[in-house]
C-alpha cells in the first residue's frame, strides 16, 4: 500500500523521488535506533505479564482456601502489584513507541501529496478509537460483575455476636452433638434444605446419614461448620452442651475435622499436606501413614515425606488421595469426624480398606458418616435417614 501510493505520487510529481533518496537513509536509520530498546522493553513487558496469569490461575484453584482464611485483601495487593509492574512496563513500550512514529510522520509529510495519505490515515484511526470506545464501554460489564464479586461479604466474624464463648484447648472434651429444632436454608430465596431436625449424637457414637439426592444430608455437615449465613439457620446446635453459633469460626473448625468426597490436597510436600501446621514429628507422621498402608508407597519414593504433592493431588490415585485425608485425620485426633461420601469415587476394595481404618482408629471417636452404598453405614450404632 505504501509502496502504490509512492508511486502515484512520484508518478505525478517525478522530484519526490529525489527526496526519497535523502529520506530513505534517514528512516533506515530511525529504525535501527529505535529496534533494539523496544524489543527489550516487549520482553519486558511479556517477563512481566505471565505472573499474573500465574496468580490468576492459581486463585482460582484456591478460591475457597482463600476465602477461609480471610487472605482475600493479601491477594488483592499482591495482583495488584504485579499488575502495576506490567503496567509501567506497558506504558515504556507506548512511550517508546510514540516518538518513533512521529518521527516518521515528519519525515514522510514534507510533501503535500502524503500529507493527504496522513489525513486520511487519521481520520481511519479516529473511526477505530471510536469503535474500540464503545466495545470498551460493552465489556466494561464484565468489570462490574468483577467489582460486585469483590464486594462479596466476607464469613461473619467475631462482631456479629452478643457475646461470644471461649472454648479450652481440649474442647470438646466428649464430641457429644445435639441438634435442637435446626433449620437451614442455603440462601434466602430458597427452601430449607433441612427442617426441625431433633437430633442428640451421644460420645463416641457411630451415625450413618442416608437419604435421597438434595435430602439435606451434606447440609448437616455444613451447618456444623458453620458455612450457612446466620439468616439461613433456625434453631440450634450444640457439641459439648455448648452452642457453636457463639463460638468463633476458628475455634470452631479448628476442633472438628472432615473427610470429603473430593480429597483436598495443596500443592507442596506429602509431609505438609499430612501435618500444613508442622505440629507433628516425622516419626508420627510415619506411624499414620503406616495405619493407612501408604508407608510401603512412600518409602519407594526418593524423597519420601518430603516428596512432591500436585495441585488436588494430580500426580495420585483417588485412592491415595482419600487415604492422605484419612492420615491427616488421624493425625489431628478431633473428638468429632465428619465424612461426608469419602469412598464414592473409590473402588470396593478400597472402599473396604477406609472402613476398616474409619472403624479401628476412631473407634473412641464421635463419627457422622454421609454415605452412598449401605455397606457403609451397616455397622453404624444409629441410622439417620432424610427425607421429605
Amino acid at each position: 500500500m505504501a509502496a502504490g501510493s509512492v508511486f502515484i505520487v512520484g508518478f505525478i510529481n517525478p522530484f519526490i523521488f529525489l527526496l526519497l533518496i535523502i529520506l530513505v537513509p534517514v528512516i533506515w536509520l530511525i529504525i535501527r535506533f529505535h529496534q533494539k530498546p523496544s524489543r527489550q522493553l516487549k520482553r519486558l513487558e511479556s517477563i512481566t505479564c505471565s505472573p499474573i496469569y500465574a496468580l490468576f490461575s492459581t486463585s482460582l484453584n484456591g478460591l475457597t482456601t482463600i476465602r477461609a482464611f480471610k487472605a482475600e485483601n493479601s491477594f488483592i495487593q499482591l495482583i495488584s502489584n504485579r499488575i502495576d509492574v506490567n503496567t509501567s512496563a506497558c506504558i515504556n513500550v507506548q512511550a517508546a513507541s510514540q516518538p518513533f512514529a512521529l518521527l516518521l510522520a515528519v519525515v514522510y509529510s514534507s510533501t503535500a501529496a502524503l500529507s493527504l495519505i496522513s489525513a486520511i490515515s487519521i481520520t481511519l484511526s479516529f473511526q477505530w478509537g471510536v469503535r474500540r470506545l464503545s466495545e470498551a464501554d460493552i465489556l466494561m460489564t464484565s468489570g462490574e460483575r468483577i467489582d460486585e464479586y469483590s464486594h462479596l461479604p466476607p464469613e461473619e466474624d467475631e462482631g456479629g455476636y452478643k457475646r461470644l464463648v471461649k472454648t479450652s484447648p481440649e474442647w470438646p472434651v466428649h464430641g457429644t452433638i445435639e441438634f435442637r429444632n435446626y433449620s437451614l436454608r442455603h440462601r434466602t430465596n430458597l427452601e430449607y434444605a433441612i427442617r426441625n431436625i431433633n437430633l442428640r449424637i451421644e460420645s463416641g457414637q457411630k451415625i450413618g446419614i442416608i437419604g435421597r439426592t438434595g435430602a439435606g444430608k451434606s447440609s448437616l455437615i455444613k451447618g456444623i461448620f458453620r458455612f450457612i449465613d446466620r439468616s439461613n439457620v433456625d434453631g440450634q446446635i450444640l457439641i459439648d452442651n455448648v452452642d457453636i453459633s457463639r463460638i468463633t469460626l476458628n475455634d470452631l473448625r479448628s476442633h472438628l475435622t472432615v473427610i470429603p468426597q473430593q480429597s483436598i490436597l495443596f500443592s507442596g510436600t506429602l509431609r505438609y499436606n499430612l501435618d500444613p501446621y508442622n505440629s507433628y514429628s516425622d516419626e508420627q507422621c510415619w506411624k499414620v501413614l503406616e495405619e493407612v498402608q501408604l508407608k510401603p508407597f512412600v518409602m519407594h519414593h526418593p524423597e519420601g515425606l518430603l516428596m512432591s504433592v500436585a495441585e488436588s493431588g494430580n500426580n495420585l490415585s483417588i485412592g491415595q488421595c482419600q487415604l492422605i485425608t484419612i492420615a491427616r485425620a488421624i493425625l489431628k485426633k478431633s473428638e468429632i469426624l465428619l465424612i461426608d461420601e469419602a469412598t464414592a469415587h473409590v473402588d470396593q476394595k478400597t472402599d473396604d480398606l477406609i472402613q476398616t481404618i474409619i472403624k479401628e482408629k476412631f473407634q473412641d471417636r464421635t463419627v457422622m458418616t454421609i454415605a452412598h452404598r449401605l455397606n457403609t453405614v451397616a455397622k453404624c450404632d444409629r441410622i439417620l435417614v432424610l427425607d421429605n
